[in-house]
């Protein structure tokens, strides 16, 4: 987006302390762990732990320096590799969705749905990395959807979910008193797979579910969740409204008829120039989903 080359050096030197670090994982060990001493690099006691499923985020780093052609290309693309392959062989098949929340105490037996919904999500936005992204991506979903590690809920007919649990204590407040980011995330990878599959039943799914988040987005200025004395920012201005934004990429008819918008790209986009009934798009490299009253030009 800037050109600023110190942003890629960051990026470099994050890729590179991952393959150095990269160990094969087994079902009790993911190729890095979620948490560990820095003075030995041990994951040992209470607060330690030596799995996290969410091995995506690495994978997505790999993706795209692999894609720019910077770095250590040649261990980018082991590394990538193996964790994939560790990624299938074990949460892909197990649903062992544990190891991403930094202030929980790493427990096999807390799940969460933020790590296979973002799964999810990348790879309906990439179908290119997965030939069974469509599978994975419905299996994922209806998982979240049943698992009865932590509450969901219907309110007239959306699906309201919490994040995490091991299906006797569960984050963070009681239901319906939380939680639009969560309850966003799962929406938008909904509508996602409708844009991919053109199943109305996940794209009803999420307008369902969307509509109840607008209830919880804008809160006051000190952003409490609702009956709680919690600050939780980004599920009000950040997470929440970011994964909204995906369902007027999914499904363009949802973003307001009489004015022009980009609604997604997926490639970087560093300028964009609004007139009369049209969008210019510049230095678009890859393709669009988006409506302009009347049309679009990029």
């Amino acid at each position: 987006m800037t050109g600023n080359a110190k942003y890629l050096r960051a990026a470099i030197h994050c890729a590179d302390a991952l393959v150095k670090n990269y160990k094969p994982g087994d079902a009790d060990h993911s190729p890095w762990p979620v948490r560990l001493s820095a003075r030995d690099g041990k994951a040992r006691g209470r607060a330690m732990g030596p799995y996290s499923a969410n091995v995506i985020e690495p994978i997505m780093l790999f993706d795209e320096l692999i894609r720019l052609g910077y770095g250590d290309i040649a261990g980018y693309t082991r590394v990538r590799a193996a964790a994939w392959d560790w990624f299938q062989k074990y949460p892909l098949a197990n649903n062992v969705w544990v190891g991403y929340f930094e202030d929980m105490v790493p427990s096999m037996g807390n799940m969460n749905q933020v790590i296979p919904l973002e799964f999810a999500r990348y790879v309906l936005l990439h179908p290119e990395k997965d030939p069974q992204w469509r599978e994975h991506a419905k299996q994922l979903i209806e998982w979240v959807k049943t698992t009865p590690k932590w509450p969901k809920y219907i309110v007239h007919g959306a699906t309201v979910t919490t994040e995490q649990g091991d299906g006797i204590s569960f984050c963070c407040n009681e239901p319906n008193q939380c939680c639009d980011s969560h309850t966003s995330r799962l929406a938008a990878v909904e509508a996602l797979y409708f844009a991919k599959s053109g199943d109305v039943t996940y794209r009803d799914a999420a307008f369902r579910s969307y509509n109840w988040v607008t209830y919880f987005q804008g809160l006051s200025r000190n952003a409490h969740s609702p009956f709680a004395t919690q600050w939780w920012f980004t599920d009000e201005f950040a997470d929440g409204p970011r994964r909204m934004m995906d369902a007027f990429w999914a499904v363009p008819e949802w973003a307001p008829a009489t004015e022009s918008h980009l609604l997604g790209s997926s490639s970087v986009v560093t300028k964009i120039s609004y007139g009369r009934g049209s969008v210019t798009l510049f230095h678009l490299r890859s393709s669009i989903r988006g409506c302009s009253s009347p049309g679009l030009r990029a």
